[in-house]
């Protein structure tokens, strides 16, 4: 069982300190995260690819990826490739 500590987590080239468990998904972090707002929440169970993200280069799903295995770890989002991407109906 995990406990709630403060992870340190570089996404988009920024370091950000959050306050979770470390088996909470990667995905919820990124949708609370100011500036990440182009992360969608749709089946939140790794199936349909919306939440793709690249972790040292290679993609994962963020709905599946726990905070914990992040430490360390470089995290870009969509809106982290491309300054102008977004998602429909966002940005």
């Amino acid at each position: 069982m995990s406990s709630r500590i403060a992870y340190m987590l570089d996404i988009n080239g920024r370091r950000r300190i959050v306050d979770v468990e470390g088996t909470t998904p990667l995905l919820w972090v990124m949708t609370e995260e100011p500036g990440l707002s182009c992360m969608p929440f749709a089946c939140s169970a790794g199936l349909c690819g919306a939440c793709t993200i690249e972790v040292d280069g290679v993609t994962v799903r963020a709905c599946s990826f726990p905070v914990e295995e992040a430490v360390g770890r470089r995290i870009v989002s969509p809106g982290g490739l491309n300054e102008t991407y977004r998602v429909d109906g966002q940005g």
